[in-house]
């Protein structure tokens, strides 16, 4: 299995595409996530730590260049520092537009800034790796997941869909690199001190960022006066805690395997599932097509069941 998942890896081209959605010129729903305020500000949660999140791994891998071993996964870091600008450039963009809604990402942004600088300051270059892979193990498994529940977005704005998709299929296409750099810096080293190095980011990470994400949920929530609003929170725990279960995939299921010893992130292979929205957005550079592509193929292909208002159009 690790033999061919890492044949997969080195297959896998990592293409940065420069895509501009200008969704901060746009008249942006304040609630643009299923018309829920407590669903919306869990996706405001995420969305506020990805412009500093992204510079982070931007940062790391940048000063690991010269270090890296491969050169297949050299040029893959590369491909990946390009992507992670790119999203970190959108998703500034779409920050600045929800801030317009008085949602404070200022102060999300300013929390994690801090832990992160932290990090930089105290940590050595291969726990910085660590705490980088199980960082996109996630990213990739929130993006697995979505897959997996198209149904979530039906009712979103289809711009801010598409750009959440892009970013997606970015995510599935380089969610082997941290993992491969780590492994190749450490190529020297022994596997149980990999392991356990990989153990220790991961269960620190677990046990910062999870209740960091969803301590702004709720501050968001409350600062836009919806902690009492019990119909929108039920809507929320139902759809991201049970039915389409987001955020336990994310955080348990998703992550579970990422402690076996032999563990590759593309062990899960999930390429099919980003192949329509690859294949026409590199015929037309248009991520809104790309993004209408990937729906009917997982509709054909997947669990997805367009809701009334997406079918006529899937």
């Amino acid at each position: 299995m690790a033999g061919l998942s890492q044949k997969i890896s080195r297959e896998v081209e990592i293409i940065p595409r420069d895509v501009s959605f200008e969704v901060a010129t746009k008249q942006v729903p304040r609630y643009w996530f299923n018309d829920d305020p407590w669903s919306t500000h869990w996706m405001n949660a995420l969305f506020s730590v990805v412009p500093v999140g992204e510079r982070f791994i931007c940062h790391t891998f940048a000063d690991q260049l010269k270090k890296i071993k491969d050169p297949s996964i050299h040029k893959a870091t590369l491909g990946l520092i390009r992507q992670e600008r790119l999203h970190a450039r959108e998703h500034a963009v779409m920050n600045e537009t929800l801030s317009g809604f008085g949602v404070p990402l200022e102060d999300a942004e300013a929390i994690l800034g801090k832990v992160l600088d932290v990090f930089k300051k105290y940590m050595s270059d291969e726990t910085k790796l660590g705490f980088a892979a199980i960082s996109e193990h996630f990213t990739a498994s929130l993006s697995e997941v979505m897959f997996d529940n198209l149904e979530l977005w039906d009712e979103t704005e289809l711009e801010i869909a598409a750009m959440m998709y892009w970013h997606f299929v970015e995510e599935t296409e380089h969610k082997s690199v941290a993992f491969d750099v780590l492994m190749d810096r450490r190529s020297d080293d022994s596997d149980l001190g990999t392991y356990a190095l990989r153990m220790a980011t991961a269960g620190l990470s677990m046990g910062l960022f999870l209740p960091l994400i969803h301590g702004i949920w709720l501050y968001f929530v409350w600062k836009d006066g919806q902690l009492t609003n019990v119909r929108s929170a039920f809507k929320s725990f139902k759809s991201l805690m049970f039915g389409a279960a987001v955020v336990p995939k994310m955080f348990l299921t998703k992550t579970l395997p990422y402690i076996k010893p032999s563990f590759h992130p593309w062990d899960i292979d999930n390429r099919a599932h980003v192949a329509a929205w690859k294949t026409v957005y590199e015929e037309t550079g248009d991520p809104l097509l790309a993004f209408t592509a990937l729906r009917e193929w997982h509709a054909k292909h997947g669990s997805y069941k367009p809701t009334i208002k997406q079918a006529a159009t899937v």
